[in-house]
C-alpha cells in the first residue's frame, strides 16, 4: 500500500522550493487516498456519482418467476448506497388474484412505490437514499397464480454502487 504523505500549505506558496519529495507526495497522495492509507483523508459516500433516470441495465434478473397459490416472492432486489432516483421497471402475468409491486425500505420501513394486479410491464422512477433497499415482488392469493420477470434497475449511464448485496453488470464499462 502507498504511504499518504501530508504536506503542510506553508510549503507549497510562491518562492518555496519545488522538492522531489513534495513532487513524490502529490503523485503518490492520490494513490494512497484510493488505497485507504492509514492516515489518508477518507473518500465519503456523497463522492459517489448521483444515480439519474435513464435506460442503462444496470442490475436486472430475466427470469420467469412463476408464484403459486398464496405465495410471496420477491424477483430482484438492490440496496442503495447512492443518493438519486433510479428507473425500476418489471414484467408480470396475472390468473386472478395476484398483485406485482416495487416497494422500498428506508430505516427498517417499508412503503409500497407502486402496485398492480394486471398483467403488463410497469416502470417506476424511484428516489432513493444511501441504506435504502428497492424490492420488485409479487404476492399471489388464493387459488391464483402469476409470473414476474425482467426486472431492472436501470440508470442515465452512472455506475450502481451496491450496498449489502446486489447483482450488477455493465458497472465499470
Amino acid at each position: 500500500m502507498t504511504d499518504y504523505t501530508d504536506i503542510a500549505l506553508s510549503a507549497l506558496l510562491p518562492g518555496e522550493p519545488w522538492t522531489s519529495g513534495k513532487a513524490l507526495a502529490v503523485y503518490e497522495n492520490p494513490i494512497a487516498i484510493a488505497e485507504g492509507a492509514i492516515d489518508a483523508p477518507r473518500i465519503l459516500l456523497t463522492a459517489l456519482e448521483r444515480v439519474t433516470v435513464g435506460t442503462t441495465i444496470r442490475s436486472r434478473n430475466d427470469t420467469i418467476l412463476s408464484v403459486g397459490s398464496s405465495e410471496t416472492v420477491t424477483a430482484h432486489s438492490f440496496s442503495f448506497i447512492q443518493t438519486g432516483v433510479v428507473r425500476v421497471s418489471y414484467t408480470m402475468t396475472s390468473n386472478g388474484n395476484a398483485t406485482g409491486s416495487v416497494r422500498r425500505i428506508r430505516d427498517g420501513t417499508a412503503a409500497t412505490l407502486v402496485s398492480n394486479t394486471s398483467g403488463g410491464t410497469y416502470t417506476i422512477d424511484a428516489a432513493v437514499l444511501p441504506g435504502d433497499l428497492i424490492e420488485i415482488r409479487m404476492v399471489v392469493g388464493a387459488f391464483s397464480s402469476g409470473s414476474i420477470s425482467n426486472c431492472r434497475f436501470q440508470t442515465g449511464g452512472e455506475n450502481l454502487w451496491p450496498g449489502n448485496s446486489a447483482r450488477l453488470e455493465n458497472t465499470y464499462a
